[in-house]
């Protein structure tokens, strides 16, 4: 099993190699007028800047201090909802755990077959008293996609012991429960939001032009409309589309990002950027986390070990090659290194 640290993209040093400055600090504010980016601490100075920095997942209930809640978004804290998962059960002794979900989309069909599968082959000693449910308002999971898929999912997750509240709308969390609109109270010890997405905070706070959801609006060059400054990948609302948060997206807009934000400084005229052209019908892979994958283009559907396999080459691929390859390559997660045989002596 490849570890968390194998499957970073190590930004630092591409940066440095590349003979560019890697600073480790979150951003408070863009100033558009003195060009300037601002860290609390330093100030850095931009002729062309691009803002690339995810989304956040949105938070539509009250939530009571205290509860150990996560959210699908930033995948930087999802191994701690797999080690404070295994803590938790390590620490309860004979008591179930109860991780409740709030979502019916990918990402909730995602996290909780993972986590389901993740503790069945990393502590099949705690896995028996994992109980995940899974509630949402609408009537079914991953609405967005065909029946077959939906059906599968379904499934998937119940045929392992998941629990499925469907048109069950989530009033409120508190640190021992969800509860719901119907008065109805579901046991939580663990709280993970897989509700929408929207963009950090600090676009709008910055006075940058932005839609309702936080997002920067540029056009489909990814370029704003009256400032040199870029965007790509999840926090950005491309001008004409409504595109949803899929990573194919980002992938696909980065080389695009790379030509256009060099061709600034160069002086060329704006006409000449390339512009983002979104895929038709994009290939979509979920990870059901028992193996298997199911593989969306269209009204197409297939489910089995094949689209678990690409998807796997996919994400390695992308990994390994620092970010550049954005094709499935035969090669998976780096295998731990076995230890060296002693020399035979003569």
């Amino acid at each position: 099993m490849a570890t968390v640290e194998a499957a970073r993209i190590p930004i630092k040093e591409i940066v440095s190699r590349h003979g560019g400055t890697f600073v480790e600090q979150s951003v408070t504010h863009i100033d558009r007028s003195r060009r300037v980016v601002s860290t609390g601490t330093e100030e850095f100075s931009w002729d062309v800047a691009s803002i690339a920095i995810g989304s956040r997942v949105e938070h539509p209930l009250p939530v009571e201090p205290g509860v150990v809640a996560f959210g699908a978004k930033p995948v930087a804290r999802l191994p701690e909802l797999f080690s404070t998962a295994v803590r938790m059960l390590e620490l309860s002794q004979d008591r179930p755990l109860k991780v409740v979900f709030i979502g019916g989309g990918a990402s909730a069909v995602e996290l909780s077959g993972n986590l389901c599968g993740g503790m069945r082959r990393c502590r099949p000693d705690l896995a028996e008293r994992l109980d995940l449910t899974i509630v949402t308002r609408g009537d079914t999971l991953v609405p967005r996609m065909p029946a077959a898929a939906q059906q599968i999912s379904r499934d998937s997750l119940t045929g392992r012991g998941i629990r499925l509240q469907l048109g069950k709308a989530p009033r409120a969390v508190t640190t021992t429960a969800v509860e719901l609109e119907n008065g109805a109270v579901l046991a939580a010890d663990i709280t993970v939001f897989c509700t929408g997405l929207s963009a950090p905070p600090m676009i709008a706070a910055s006075g940058l032009p932005h839609r309702d959801d936080g997002a920067l609006v540029v056009s489909d060059t990814l370029r704003t409309s009256d400032d040199p400054i870029y965007g790509g990948g999840d926090c950005i609302g491309i001008d004409g589309f409504q595109l949803e948060h899929i990573g194919v997206h980002a992938v696909r807009q980065s080389a695009i990002l790379t030509h256009n934000v060099f061709r600034e400084p160069a002086g060329d005229p704006l006409t000449t950027l390339t512009r983002y052209v979104p895929p038709k019908s994009p290939i979509l892979i979920l990870n059901l986390g028992d193996k298997t994958g199911v593989l969306v283009k269209g009204e197409r559907v297939i489910h089995g070990s094949l689209p678990y396999w690409v998807k796997e080459r996919i994400d390695w691929a992308f990994v390994r090659s620092g970010g550049t390859r954005t094709r499935p390559a035969l090669y998976g997660p780096p295998r731990p290194s076995r230890p060296s045989r002693p020399k035979r002596t003569p």
